[in-house]
């Protein structure tokens, strides 16, 4: 297994279909040998930096949910409108989880406009941005986090359950 695919979150099966999945390697070294760039490092506020950085979350939580035995299904959203968050975790009796991924070191809420787009169609999900900024922030309902205290956290993958048992 050298990776894995986040197929597009879609509560309906035939537009799901019509969506491509994502696929990550488990190695950021993988993705960069076969494009012949591992001769240098990626630079900060590079396009290629904020993608590495993005797999390297995605992996990152890929591992704790499998390692954790979570269960927690994985997936993407990109709406009719092109607002696109890179990660939707999803359960059975659980409001889903947005997380949109920034390799910012300052983050600004217009990162968040994608976020808050989200916010009227889920009113009772969970919203988190994870950055490299070292300071935790609230805006509104979203929680923006610093990576590492996202990922050594395990109540943000163990939300409350839906108030609605049959979601």
């Amino acid at each position: 297994m050298l990776g894995f695919f986040l197929e597009p979150f879609q509560t309906s099966v035939r537009k799901r279909l019509r969506k491509a999945p994502k696929f990550y390697f488990f190695d950021g070294g993988i993705s960069r040998a076969l494009a012949g760039q591992l001769d240098f490092l990626p630079k900060e506020g590079t396009s290629y930096f904020g993608i590495q950085f993005e797999a390297f979350i995605i992996n990152e939580i890929f591992k704790a949910n499998e390692y954790s035995r979570l269960r927690w299904k994985m997936n993407y959203l990109q709406t009719e409108a092109r607002v696109e968050i890179d990660l939707v975790l999803s359960k059975a009796g659980f409001e889903p989880i947005f997380i949109e991924i920034k390799s910012t070191t300052e983050l600004r809420e217009d990162h968040l406009k994608n976020l808050k787009h989200l916010q009227k169609e889920f009113p009772n999900s969970h919203f988190y941005c994870i950055s490299r900024d070292p300071h935790p922030q609230k805006f509104d309902a979203i929680e923006a986090l610093p990576w590492q205290m996202f990922l050594q956290s395990p109540t943000y993958f163990n939300p409350r359950p839906s108030a609605d048992p049959h979601p």
